[in-house]
Order: structure tokens, then C-alpha cells, then sequence
């Protein structure tokens, strides 16, 4: 659900020439890896550990005179404003008879949602009407796992985790080419849904020191997915979408006093995380790895709450990847 120049429109592109071609199996191997590529985006957009997209983008080097694409370019900060990205997450922790080791499980329901105009090659018709296309990804994620305190600084977070996706694909044929192939791509390529059962086992290793003044921890998590799909799309064959996450952070807890606004616990993070990726998840993200590095205030919620721990704001950047630039976030249970 990522660079749309790179992934949908070669892609749908493709699709049209297969058919053009009479090359079924042209078409029907660009949509199956569409599609795996659509699964797998999505997971890493929903997953905060990996890709934060906030309410607000912006190029820091508007701001500051970087002269780094790295830090954003007009392309990567287009992307990230036809990218939509909310979840709401809940976890907690069971304390065991082992004083060392607790049982962990959570839940997050979560949308993904890309808007593109495509547009066809000027080499294949000389129609430049573009032809709006609209993906979304409807996501729930569970998880169920094991914490490990090896001593007073380290731990060991390990455990299973499922996602259920269901994909929809809407898509408005303006352009006079793509209209000829209308019958064929209806109901098979585009206009079209899917869905998709992922499992996804992690470890995570953290070393925490408190202080006076807050906390400050590293941690190095790997996160591996592989699924299988169903549907309408491409006759049911939705291939299986594979990546692999290697998240390293370190992250800063700082104490905080602001009694004049009447936070509850307020404190103010800061993080630094390099996150390589492999499998279906390269091409969407345009890169091997990349980095994020934010701040936010969070505080926590002033009565008593089920769902909600916490809650605040921030600021990211991303740097290296098919989204790098900055946001204003919104932070939940953070």
C-alpha cells in the first residue's frame, strides 16, 4: 500500500499488458504479487514499531536546510499523504506463580487506506485522464506471548501472533484504454476483495535502567510473518504474503512536571530505531532498512480505564525509506 508510482501503477500496468499479451499468466502473477505486497504493507503500517504515520506530514527540509532526500522529497511526502493509518490497541499482563515470568496478550484492530490517480504510460495511448484507484485493508491482530526477567535490567518478550485482513480494492475507469479491459479486471484484478490469515512469531530482547529522572532502555526485536489468502480477487489465488522485521531501538523516559495543565504522569519520550525488512515488504518500502526518530508527551488517562492507559502527542521522521519525512502524531497506549 506504499509508493504508488513504483508498486500500483507498474503493477496495474503490467495487468494490462498481460491481458493485452493474452498472457494469463502475465496478469495473473502481477496481481497475486500485488496483492502479497497489500498484505504485507499493511501489516507494517499498523505496526507502531515499525512505520508511524501521523495526522500532520511535512518535509523537514522545508524547515531545515538538509539538502537529504533521506529525510523526504516531494515524491515520499506525496506518498504519505495518500496513506491513512488508525489503530486501536489494548494489552495486558497476567502475573504467574514465578515471580520472573508473566504471560502477555493483546489485541488491535486497525485500517490501512491508500489513495492513488493512476495514469497509463503515454507509450500505450495517447488518453492521459487518470483513473482513481482506492485500497484498504481492514485488520485485526492477536497476540499471545510469554515476558522473561532475566534479572533487574533484562528481559525477554517471546510469542505468537495472528492477522485477519480483509482487502477491498475500488477502482473508477476514466481513462478510455484502461475501459476497454473493464469486463476482464472487474471482480478479478480491480473492484475486487480478499482476504488473508497471517501468523507472525516474535522475540524481543530490552535491557531497562531507571533513573531519577526517568528511564532509558534498548531493545532488539524480531518479528517474522507468513500467511495464506482467499477471495474474490485474482480467482482465490492470493499467494502468501512472507516479510521479516528486525527492530532495534533505544528509547528515553523523562520525567516531566507540568502542573499548570493537570497531567496525570506526564513524561516525554524520545526514540531512535533502525528497522531492516526483507520478503514482501522491500518493494512497498523501497529499501533494505531505514530509520525513525520522534519525541512525544504522553501522559497518562485521568480516571479509571479499561481500554486507554495512556495518551498524547509527538513528532517522527523517517529517513530512508518510501515514506521518509516527518508527522505530527497522535499516541495511544504508547
Amino acid at each position: 500500500m506504499l509508493s504508488p508510482q513504483s508498486l500500483y501503477s507498474s503493477s496495474i500496468a503490467l495487468i494490462l499488458t498481460g491481458l493485452f499479451s493474452s498472457s494469463a499468466y502475465a496478469s495473473n502473477e502481477a496481481i497475486q504479487n500485488r496483492l502479497e505486497k497489500i498484505f504485507a504493507a499493511s501489516i507494517a503500517l499498523t505496526d507502531s514499531d515499525a512505520v508511524s504515520i501521523g495526522f500532520v506530514d511535512f518535509d523537514p527540509n522545508s524547515f531545515i536546510n538538509l539538502n537529504d532526500n533521506g529525510f523526504g522529497s516531494d515524491k515520499t511526502i506525496d506518498t504519505r499523504s495518500q496513506v491513512s493509518v488508525g489503530s486501536i490497541p489494548y494489552s495486558s499482563v497476567i502475573n504467574t506463580d514465578d515471580p520472573d515470568l508473566d504471560l502477555i496478550w493483546s489485541v488491535r484492530g486497525s485500517y490501512a487506506l491508500s489513495e492513488q490517480d493512476i495514469e497509463i504510460s503515454p507509450e500505450v495511448t495517447s488518453d492521459r485522464r487518470v483513473n482513481p484507484n482506492k485500497d484498504s485493508v481492514l485488520g485485526l491482530y492477536g497476540f499471545f506471548g510469554a515476558q522473561s526477567h532475566l534479572n533487574q535490567h533484562w528481559s525477554i518478550v517471546y510469542g505468537l501472533g495472528a492477522h485477519l485482513l480483509y482487502y477491498r480494492n475500488k477502482y473508477e475507469y476514466k481513462n478510455s484504454y484502461s475501459q476497454a479491459f473493464q469486463s476482464q479486471l472487474d471482480g478479478y484484478a480491480l473492484n475486487t476483495s480478499a482476504w488473508a490469515l497471517i501468523g507472525e512469531p516474535s522475540v524481543k530482547l530490552k535491557y531497562l535502567q531507571k533513573q531519577e529522572w526517568g528511564s532509558w532502555n534498548v531493545s532488539s526485536r524480531a518479528r517474522y510473518f507468513y500467511g495464506t489468502g482467499w477471495g474474490e480477487a485474482n480467482d482465490g489465488d492470493i499467494g502468501n504474503p512472507e516479510g521479516l522485521r528486525f527492530i532495534n531501538e533505544i528509547e528515553f523516559r523523562q520525567n516531566v512536571a507540568l502542573d499548570a495543565w493537570s497531567l496525570k504522569n506526564p513524561q516525554i519520550h524520545y526514540n531512535f530505531r533502525r528497522i531492516d525488512v526483507a520478503g514482501d515488504l522491500t518493494d512497498p518500502l523501497d529499501t533494505h532498512y531505514y530509520y525513525e526518530f520522534g519525541a512525544g508527551l504522553v501522559f497518562d488517562v485521568p480516571y479509571d480505564s479499561y481500554f486507554f492507559d495512556n495518551f498524547g502527542v509527538g513528532i517522527n521522521f523517517n529517513y530512508g525509506s518510501s515514506l521518509s519525512g516527518g508527522s505530527l502524531l497522535f499516541l495511544l497506549n504508547n
